[in-house]
């Protein structure tokens, strides 16, 4: 059996974790961006983690510890971004693998992961550089977690934190462009938002950032805590959220913009005399 020790050691290259993000997916949730992607979308608001050698490297065990704080908190889930994870697919693979066994410990019922199969086919980095932290140095890696017992019926997920992953790529992609096993990185996703960002394709699906991106169930937690979104709209308002730095050097921005959001953002701060230089989302 895998363990939480065997996945905590692997490195993954990061550009961001924080919590709570509550504009990537249902409820208060730990948001971790894994660096480089090379899609290249035209449009994406989040420019700075196309490049590979950008961000911090990072270890699973890190990301799994920001993970349990968050849990401790109530984090209604977690969501993975980037940049591409499936860049990092065996990091993304052993994140989703410990991020579970996490939940299962925190979660008073219990569930068996064989409860949760296919059924369709959440630290802050913004103050580390070059792998160096910014405080104390990285947590420790988590400790092994028990084994659970096996429920005889499928429990009742209402309350469970699920795990969201979005990806430029989309199944048709499989093995053309992308390799079968990258892909199998998803295995461990509740749900998965698929395809590239297509800045003349706008939508008002909430979670999605153009018409063509699909919001994909694929265990039974991602059916139940999913399904009702799957044709929802956003309602009027931002649909992204505002988080300075502890510094007050920067701004980050946590969501998927409508067509022209960012722009008006950026317009209305300087109209309050905050300027923003180099926009991650500018060319």
């Amino acid at each position: 059996m895998v363990k939480v020790t065997e996945v905590a050691d692997v490195p993954v290259r990061v550009a961001d974790g924080y919590f709570p993000v509550e504009t990537l997916g249902p409820g208060r949730r730990l948001g971790v961006w894994f660096q480089g992607c090379e899609l290249a979308c035209p449009g994406c608001m989040s420019r700075h983690t196309w490049d590979a050698a950008g961000g911090r490297t990072a270890t699973v065990g890190e990301l799994l510890e920001l993970w349990g704080r968050a849990l401790d908190l109530g984090a209604a889930g977690l969501t993975v971004s980037g940049g591409e994870p499936l860049a990092q697919p065996t990091a993304l693979a052993a994140l989703l693998f410990g991020a579970d066994r996490l939940r299962r410990a925190r979660w008073p019922r219990g569930y068996r992961r064989s409860d949760t199969r296919d059924v369709r086919d959440a630290w802050d980095v913004s103050d580390a550089r070059d792998g160096r932290d910014a405080g104390e140095g990285p947590p420790a890696a988590p400790a092994d977690l028990p084994d659970l017992p096996d429920l005889p019926d499928l429990p009742d997920l209402s309350d469970l934190p699920d795990l969201l992953v979005y990806t430029g790529h989309e199944p048709d992609e499989v093995p053309g462009r992308l390799p079968e096993e990258t892909w199998a990185a998803l295995d461990g996703a509740d749900a998965v938002v698929t395809g590239r960002f297509r800045v003349a394709e706008p939508t008002d699906l909430v979670w999605r950032g153009s018409a063509n991106q699909r919001l994909v169930p694929r265990t039974p937690l991602g059916v139940r805590r999913y399904a009702p979104h799957l044709a929802r709209a956003y309602p009027p308002g931002p649909r992204v959220s505002l988080r300075a730095d502890d510094a007050g050097a920067g701004a980050r921005f946590y969501g998927v913009p409508a067509r022209g959001e960012l722009r008006r953002l950026e317009r209305g701060l300087a109209a309050g005399g905050i300027r923003l230089t180099d926009p991650s989302w500018r060319p």
